[in-house]
């Protein structure tokens, strides 16, 4: 059995006046490591996925700004959007067999932005 969940990666993590929006995504990740690690004997993983800024209807009016869809395209290494498609396949492997061993983490689905 897995229950995953979607751990939100704010685009406001760098905001210039600090990070109002960080103690969200932050509480799922250790949401996810102390309930994996608590029903782990029972067969149960628990992670999260942490997704980058994901081109969407509520997405597309923001990101025909030109200096906001650069802003945003310079911080992944890859520098293209991430679509809702990488989130699902992201929870469809967690959710798969082949994830069996993957348990109280946190994927990130974001194209390198972290990474910097």
């Amino acid at each position: 059995m897995v229950a995953s969940f979607l751990a939100r990666v704010s685009l406001f993590l760098l905001d210039f006046r600090g990070s109002r929006s960080t103690v969200s995504p932050k509480g799922s990740n250790q949401f996810s490591i102390h309930s994996g690690c608590r029903v782990a004997p029972h067969g149960i993983s628990v992670n999260s996925i942490a997704p980058t800024f994901i081109e969407t209807n509520l997405t597309r009016e923001r990101l025909k700004r030109p200096e906001f869809k650069e802003f945003v395209l310079s911080k992944i290494p890859s520098r293209k959007l991430s679509v809702p498609d990488d989130v699902a396949h992201a929870a469809l492997y967690l959710a798969s067999e082949e994830a069996a061993m993957v348990n109280a983490t946190t994927l990130s689905v974001d194209g390198g932005w972290t990474a910097w």
